[in-house]
């Protein structure tokens, strides 16, 4: 309902009501009053009857407030303060701090111009209703240059990198919305009239409107240089959690790229391992041995491919294991053949009970080296089993760790 609000607000001046003519019960409006808005919101028709009252009595005397565009705004946001953000049309673009309207959906043209490059911008309605734009005004950030800051499209420039740079746009959007009596919309009679043809044609009925006219200012941001970013780390060794994500810095404004776009490279210091991956979020714990193996630093690499040039960005992580709490891991039987029984204790005697809801995170490596995992589970509760029948002969580590629970390690021969 919010969202069939006329722009220029709620229609309560019935027509003629400048020239102080007469009314009716139910006037003919001369704004748009559309359903749910009118209410009975208009001045007039008192009691007694029009003829009988002086012209001011009768205009004076029905002012009811009808439906209130502000009153139904506040209810909403009482009613949903967990979204946190304004209400707005969801067929228009959503409302920004700076007062303006993002405009990546109504301001068509490509969001990157690198500079010296040129590029089209077409300015399109807000809704699917037959309208008008008019009294548009370009606008853009310092750095771009428009070829017409009234035409529709217009052609703009970059001359220079700057941050942040955008190409924006004021209008008017003129609609004609149709007229209602009683809640009933308006329409001319038909008639019949010679069209052109000798015989009669018959003129269906038209619906009758009233003109609309909606403000509106759209910004589109667009990229001009080459975006910095920066390696965010996140790594916890006692978790086994090597993970680092491109981010922008502080206060700079996001900007969108595809994950096809973001090429990683890990590399091993110390045994050369390596690995390469996509996307924003990089996960390289492929390269980290096991805890009893020697790790060192992991030298990460990434690259963001942009249409202004790549960005390159490195960083170098200290992956030292995690030093256990005084915990261990009792596996029976050791040496096992199909199934072990794994218990975490503390203190020699007493069974440690983690509180991680996920369980306590339970993986065997080859003893010899090796960066795969023949076993990767979780453990629920002490004693639990686990089946470990498609694991050859051999030596074998296992590790545990949890939330709760830095990675502590034990070892385990399958012999059959």
């Amino acid at each position: 309902m919010l969202c069939s609000a006329p722009c220029d607000g709620p229609c309560f001046k019935p027509k003629g009501y400048d020239e102080k003519g007469d009314i009716q019960n139910w006037p003919e409006f001369d704004c748009a009053n559309t359903p749910h808005w009118i209410g009975q919101r208009w001045e007039g028709y008192g009691y007694p009857p029009p003829s009988q009252q002086a012209w001011n009595d009768r205009y004076s005397a029905r002012q009811y407030n009808g439906l209130d565009f502000m009153a139904l705004y506040n209810t909403y946001m009482l009613n949903f303060p967990q979204e946190q953000t304004p209400f707005y049309n969801p067929d228009r673009p959503e409302p920004t701090a700076t007062g303006h309207l993002l405009g990546e959906a109504k301001i068509e043209g490509p969001t990157t111009l690198c500079p010296g490059a040129s590029g089209s911008y077409l300015l399109k309605k807000t809704n699917a209703d037959p309208v008008t734009l008019q009294e548009i005004t370009w606008e853009s950030s310092s750095n771009i240059s428009l070829s017409s800051t009234t035409n529709n499209p217009t052609t703009a420039t970059a001359l220079a990198g700057q941050s942040p740079s955008y190409i924006g746009a004021r209008f008017k959007e003129q609609t004609q919305k149709q007229q209602f009596y009683n809640g009933v919309g308006q329409q001319t009679e038909g008639f019949y009239a010679y069209v052109g043809l000798p015989e009669l044609q018959w003129i269906p009925p038209q619906s009758i409107t009233i003109e609309d006219n909606c403000d509106f200012s759209y910004r589109k941001p667009i990229i001009t240089e080459i975006p910095n970013f920066l390696i965010d780390l996140d790594v916890d060794p006692c978790l086994l959690q090597y993970q680092a994500e491109a981010i922008r810095p502080i206060g700079s404004p996001e900007i969108l790229l595809p994950e096809s776009a973001f090429s990683w490279a890990a590399v091993n210091n110390t045994n050369g391992w390596n690995m390469t991956g996509t996307g924003r979020l990089f996960d390289f714990g492929d390269v980290i041995p096991p805890p009893h193996h020697p790790c060192g630093t992991v030298t990460l690499t990434l690259q963001i491919a942009t249409d202004c040039g790549n960005v390159v960005k490195s960083a170098v992580v200290d992956c030292t294991p995690c030093q256990n709490m005084g915990r261990q891991i009792l596996i029976t039987p050791n040496p096992a053949n199909n199934q072990i029984s794994v218990r975490i204790t503390q203190g020699q005697t007493q069974d440690f009970a983690s509180t991680d809801p996920n369980g306590v995170r339970i993986r065997i490596y080859p003893s010899g080296g090796g960066a795969y995992t023949l076993l990767d589970s979780y453990l629920y509760s002490n004693g639990q089993t686990f089946n470990t029948s498609s694991i050859p002969n051999g030596l074998y580590t296992v590790t545990a760790t949890a939330s709760d629970l830095p990675i502590i390690q034990t070892n385990l021969a399958i012999f059959r």
